[in-house]
């Protein structure tokens, strides 16, 4: 036990060494059928908020992928660059007024790139957190929202639809989110991803379903993610200094026909 804590807190130093911007969150994601811890986001933001950083670590402390997006462009659009190792693979998305900038490269070193037009209400990457909180109160009253969001390994935009659910855990504390495809065939083929948020904080607390960690054979991890905060505030217009939003990600199948 000694050795593990010596070995994380190691770890904890070295990541703060290498990343200046602040260490926010923790995602511990685990195995859904299970307790078996798979790997861990470590999420560090700068002063304003713009800059955020994931690295995500194994259990055995290898780093498995780095990410960094920019907020610049929009609270709910923001730049994304995205590189994996344990299945290596690199993803660029950018928003350039109302283009759509999308670049992939995989496994085999291939590399896809498209522009395309911006469709609205448009999601990108971690950004749809701030779309959650944006329309709480629609949200809480029944509204079933539609939005558009890039799948970079299609080459595509694709029509999703979020709406409130009962939680599937015990969580009296918590109001919980589905997200699907907008096609009810798809619907009928595709288990949905569960979002849980304090009710009272609006901060995440859980993230259920197909997460954008993948295994060695390119195989897309389905993840339990558990988070918890540091220095952390949900209102931007009212955040201190170091005190940052947190972020999500949503993921699409590269192979479901969407």
């Amino acid at each position: 036990m000694l050795g593990f804590l010596y070995k994380t807190g190691m770890l904890l130093l070295l990541l703060s060494q290498v990343y200046a911007d602040s260490l926010t969150v923790v995602g511990d994601a685990y195995a859904p059928d299970g307790d078996a811890l798979l790997y861990r986001e470590f999420h560090y933001y700068s002063d304003d908020g713009m800059d955020h950083r994931v690295v995500y670590m194994t259990q055995d402390n290898i780093k498995m992928a780095e990410k960094s997006l920019n907020y610049r462009s929009g609270k709910s659009t923001p730049a994304v660059n995205h590189q994996a190792w344990v299945y290596p693979e690199k993803i660029q998305i950018v928003l350039d007024k109302d283009q759509l900038s999308l670049a992939y490269t995989d496994n085999d070193n291939e590399e896809d790139r498209a522009t395309l037009d911006a469709n609205w209400p448009l999601v990108i990457d971690a950004g749809f957190d701030n779309y959650v909180r944006e329309n709480w109160s629609s949200l809480l009253n029944g509204a079933i929202l539609e939005f558009y969001f890039p799948a970079p390994t299609r080459m595509s935009l694709v029509n999703l639809r979020i709406k409130q659910k009962l939680c599937s855990a015990e969580q009296p504390d918590d109001v919980c989110f589905s997200i699907n495809s907008s096609n009810w065939f798809i619907r009928l083929l595709l288990d949905p991803i569960e979002l849980s948020y304090d009710k009272n904080t609006r901060q995440l607390s859980r993230f259920r379903g197909l997460g954008n960690m993948m295994d060695k054979k390119g195989k897309s991890l389905v993840v339990d993610i558990r988070y918890r905060y540091q220095s952390l505030c949900v209102d931007p217009d009212k955040c201190t200094r170091g005190q940052t939003p947190a972020k999500i990600t949503i993921v699409i199948p590269a192979k479901a026909g969407i």
